[in-house]
Protein backbone atom coordinates (compact mmCIF):
# COMPACT_ATOMS: atom_id res chain seq x y z
CA UNK A 1 0.00 0.00 0.00
CA UNK A 2 1.43 3.33 -1.12
CA UNK A 3 0.57 6.67 -0.82
CA UNK A 4 1.73 9.49 -3.67
CA UNK A 5 2.47 12.50 -3.20
CA UNK A 6 2.11 14.54 -6.48
CA UNK A 7 3.53 17.92 -8.13
CA UNK A 8 1.07 17.95 -10.73
CA UNK A 9 1.61 15.51 -12.57
CA UNK A 10 5.32 14.14 -11.50
CA UNK A 11 5.79 12.20 -8.63
CA UNK A 12 6.93 14.02 -5.52
CA UNK A 13 6.65 12.10 -2.28
CA UNK A 14 5.92 8.54 -1.56
CA UNK A 15 5.65 6.84 1.97
CA UNK A 16 5.83 2.93 1.95
CA UNK A 17 4.46 1.11 4.13
CA UNK A 18 6.83 -1.90 5.59
CA UNK A 19 5.35 -5.62 6.89
CA UNK A 20 4.09 -5.62 10.43
CA UNK A 21 6.13 -5.19 12.80
CA UNK A 22 8.90 -3.32 11.00
CA UNK A 23 9.50 0.82 10.87
CA UNK A 24 8.10 2.51 7.45
CA UNK A 25 10.69 4.41 5.57
CA UNK A 26 10.55 6.99 2.76
CA UNK A 27 11.96 6.79 -0.24
CA UNK A 28 13.36 10.36 -1.03
CA UNK A 29 13.45 11.54 -4.89
CA UNK A 30 16.88 12.26 -6.19
CA UNK A 31 16.51 15.56 -6.26
CA UNK A 32 15.44 16.30 -2.85
CA UNK A 33 18.71 14.33 -1.48
CA UNK A 34 21.24 16.19 -2.93
CA UNK A 35 23.35 17.90 -1.08
CA UNK A 36 22.93 21.06 -2.74
CA UNK A 37 19.53 20.84 -3.61
CA UNK A 38 17.64 23.42 -5.60
CA UNK A 39 17.12 26.94 -3.61
CA UNK A 40 14.17 28.26 -1.80
CA UNK A 41 11.00 29.53 -3.83
CA UNK A 42 11.07 33.09 -4.05
CA UNK A 43 8.07 35.37 -3.32
CA UNK A 44 7.11 38.99 -3.70
CA UNK A 45 4.64 38.52 -1.06
CA UNK A 46 4.44 35.51 0.51
CA UNK A 47 6.67 35.35 3.72
CA UNK A 48 8.66 32.42 4.15
CA UNK A 49 7.62 30.14 7.15
CA UNK A 50 10.13 27.49 8.64
CA UNK A 51 7.87 25.37 10.58
CA UNK A 52 4.73 24.27 11.22
CA UNK A 53 4.66 25.81 14.76
CA UNK A 54 5.54 29.45 13.99
CA UNK A 55 2.06 28.52 11.69
CA UNK A 56 0.39 27.87 14.38
CA UNK A 57 1.76 30.77 16.16
CA UNK A 58 0.45 33.46 12.99
CA UNK A 59 -3.12 31.88 13.27
CA UNK A 60 -3.43 32.65 16.72
CA UNK A 61 -2.42 36.04 16.42
CA UNK A 62 -4.66 37.27 13.26
CA UNK A 63 -7.48 39.00 14.59
CA UNK A 64 -11.30 37.50 13.53
CA UNK A 65 -11.51 39.34 10.50
CA UNK A 66 -8.71 39.42 9.13
CA UNK A 67 -7.99 36.81 5.95
CA UNK A 68 -4.71 35.00 5.84
CA UNK A 69 -3.36 32.96 2.95
CA UNK A 70 -0.99 30.02 3.51
CA UNK A 71 1.08 28.31 -0.06
CA UNK A 72 2.18 25.16 0.68
CA UNK A 73 5.43 24.55 -2.18
CA UNK A 74 8.45 22.42 -2.35
CA UNK A 75 12.22 23.64 -3.92
CA UNK A 76 12.10 20.52 -6.21
CA UNK A 77 8.68 21.11 -7.94
CA UNK A 78 9.15 22.43 -10.97
CA UNK A 79 4.86 23.47 -10.97
CA UNK A 80 5.34 25.47 -7.93
CA UNK A 81 8.45 27.42 -8.80
CA UNK A 82 6.18 28.59 -12.20
CA UNK A 83 3.34 29.33 -10.22
CA UNK A 84 5.11 31.64 -7.53
CA UNK A 85 4.97 34.69 -9.96
CA UNK A 86 1.49 33.90 -10.90
CA UNK A 87 0.26 34.18 -7.66
CA UNK A 88 2.09 37.01 -6.40
CA UNK A 89 0.67 39.09 -9.24
CA UNK A 90 -2.89 37.31 -7.82
CA UNK A 91 -2.16 38.13 -4.81
CA UNK A 92 -1.59 41.73 -5.20
CA UNK A 93 -5.00 42.23 -6.57
CA UNK A 94 -6.53 41.70 -3.07
CA UNK A 95 -4.61 44.75 -1.12
CA UNK A 96 -3.55 43.76 2.82
CA UNK A 97 -3.84 40.27 3.35
CA UNK A 98 -1.61 38.09 5.31
CA UNK A 99 0.52 35.98 3.05
CA UNK A 100 2.66 32.58 4.03
CA UNK A 101 4.42 30.12 2.72
CA UNK A 102 5.57 26.52 3.86
CA UNK A 103 8.27 24.33 1.65
CA UNK A 104 8.74 21.06 2.33
CA UNK A 105 12.32 19.62 2.37
CA UNK A 106 13.31 15.95 2.36
CA UNK A 107 16.89 16.46 3.04
CA UNK A 108 16.72 13.17 6.22
CA UNK A 109 17.17 15.80 9.00
CA UNK A 110 14.45 15.73 11.43
CA UNK A 111 12.89 19.21 10.80
CA UNK A 112 12.35 18.22 7.16
CA UNK A 113 10.74 14.78 8.18
CA UNK A 114 8.23 16.85 10.61
CA UNK A 115 7.31 19.20 7.78
CA UNK A 116 6.64 16.56 5.26
CA UNK A 117 4.28 14.74 7.52
CA UNK A 118 2.83 17.81 8.27
CA UNK A 119 2.06 18.42 4.39
CA UNK A 120 0.66 14.80 4.38
CA UNK A 121 -1.95 15.78 7.98
CA UNK A 122 -2.49 18.81 5.77
CA UNK A 123 -3.91 17.46 2.46
CA UNK A 124 -1.06 19.01 0.82
CA UNK A 125 -0.57 15.66 -1.72
CA UNK A 126 -0.63 17.93 -5.05
CA UNK A 127 1.52 21.24 -5.10
CA UNK A 128 1.19 24.30 -5.23
CA UNK A 129 -1.41 23.99 -2.40
CA UNK A 130 -2.87 26.79 -0.81
CA UNK A 131 -5.29 26.88 2.64
CA UNK A 132 -7.23 30.28 3.47
CA UNK A 133 -8.28 31.28 6.58
CA UNK A 134 -10.73 33.85 8.69
CA UNK A 135 -9.04 34.58 11.96
CA UNK A 136 -7.67 31.10 12.71
CA UNK A 137 -10.84 29.30 10.66
CA UNK A 138 -10.31 27.32 7.92
CA UNK A 139 -12.07 28.12 4.77
CA UNK A 140 -10.72 26.93 2.18
CA UNK A 141 -8.00 24.00 1.15
CA UNK A 142 -7.13 23.59 -2.89
CA UNK A 143 -4.54 22.60 -4.87
CA UNK A 144 -3.61 25.42 -7.82
CA UNK A 145 -2.93 23.63 -11.36
CA UNK A 146 -1.52 25.85 -13.67
CA UNK A 147 -4.07 26.87 -15.40
CA UNK A 148 -6.32 27.29 -11.99
CA UNK A 149 -5.90 30.78 -10.72
CA UNK A 150 -9.44 30.89 -10.84
CA UNK A 151 -9.40 28.56 -7.99
CA UNK A 152 -7.08 30.77 -6.00
CA UNK A 153 -9.12 33.96 -6.86
CA UNK A 154 -12.44 31.87 -5.91
CA UNK A 155 -11.19 30.34 -2.20
CA UNK A 156 -9.49 33.54 -1.33
CA UNK A 157 -12.93 35.68 -2.12
CA UNK A 158 -14.95 33.15 -0.14
CA UNK A 159 -12.63 34.08 2.98
CA UNK A 160 -13.06 37.98 2.43
CA UNK A 161 -16.70 37.63 2.46
CA UNK A 162 -16.51 35.61 5.33
CA UNK A 163 -13.86 38.40 7.11
CA UNK A 164 -17.03 41.27 5.79
CA UNK A 165 -19.67 39.31 7.76
CA UNK A 166 -17.12 39.19 10.78
CA UNK A 167 -16.60 43.07 10.71
CA UNK A 168 -20.44 43.80 9.96
CA UNK A 169 -21.11 41.44 13.44
CA UNK A 170 -18.67 43.54 15.24
CA UNK A 171 -19.99 46.71 14.20
CA UNK A 172 -23.49 46.02 14.75
CA UNK A 173 -22.44 44.44 18.50
CA UNK A 174 -20.94 48.25 18.78
CA UNK A 175 -23.80 50.07 17.96
CA UNK A 176 -25.81 47.86 20.59
CA UNK A 177 -23.57 48.06 22.93
CA UNK A 178 -23.73 51.66 22.63
CA UNK A 179 -27.44 52.08 22.59
CA UNK A 180 -27.51 49.47 25.75
CA UNK A 181 -24.70 51.98 27.70
CA UNK A 182 -27.21 55.28 26.20
CA UNK A 183 -30.63 53.35 27.84
CA UNK A 184 -29.03 52.26 31.00
CA UNK A 185 -27.39 55.86 31.77
CA UNK A 186 -30.76 57.04 30.89
CA UNK A 187 -32.37 54.59 33.73
CA UNK A 188 -29.87 55.81 36.23
CA UNK A 189 -30.40 59.71 35.87
CA UNK A 190 -33.98 58.66 35.99
CA UNK A 191 -33.80 57.10 39.15
CA UNK A 192 -31.54 59.69 40.91
CA UNK A 193 -33.65 62.36 40.01
CA UNK A 194 -30.82 63.99 38.03
CA UNK A 195 -31.35 66.13 34.72
CA UNK A 196 -29.93 65.51 31.62
CA UNK A 197 -26.80 67.58 30.70
CA UNK A 198 -27.79 70.73 28.42
CA UNK A 199 -25.87 71.05 25.45
CA UNK A 200 -23.42 73.91 26.07
CA UNK A 201 -24.01 77.25 23.45
CA UNK A 202 -22.24 77.59 20.55
CA UNK A 203 -20.80 80.93 21.89
CA UNK A 204 -19.17 79.68 25.37
CA UNK A 205 -15.60 79.64 24.83
CA UNK A 206 -13.80 76.69 26.07
CA UNK A 207 -10.35 77.94 24.76
CA UNK A 208 -7.40 78.40 27.04
CA UNK A 209 -8.05 81.77 29.13
CA UNK A 210 -5.28 84.61 27.75
CA UNK A 211 -2.39 85.42 30.64
CA UNK A 212 -0.85 88.51 30.75
CA UNK A 213 3.16 88.13 31.70
CA UNK A 214 4.44 90.82 34.88
CA UNK A 215 6.22 93.95 32.85
CA UNK A 216 9.38 94.72 34.86
CA UNK A 217 9.79 98.44 34.66
CA UNK A 218 13.16 100.26 35.07
CA UNK A 219 13.63 99.90 38.54
CA UNK A 220 13.11 96.41 38.90
CA UNK A 221 9.74 96.24 40.59
CA UNK A 222 7.39 94.63 39.32
CA UNK A 223 4.00 95.76 37.45
CA UNK A 224 0.84 93.35 37.32
CA UNK A 225 0.94 90.33 35.12
CA UNK A 226 -0.75 87.05 35.43
CA UNK A 227 -4.40 88.33 35.85
CA UNK A 228 -7.05 87.08 33.11
CA UNK A 229 -8.56 89.30 30.51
Amino acid sequence: MSLAMLCLGCIALRLTHTPAGSSSRYRLPLMATKKNGPPPISSKLFISLTSPSNLTAVLEAVADDEVTVVKYQAPWCRTCRAMAPVLDKQAKKYGDLNYYSLECYRNGKAAGERMHKFFVERGAKALPFVEVYRGSELIEAQTIPPAGVEIFSAAVGKALEAAERIREQMREARANGSASLRREAERIRAVLGITPPRNLPESVNLSTPKIRAPVIDKAGRRRGGFNRF
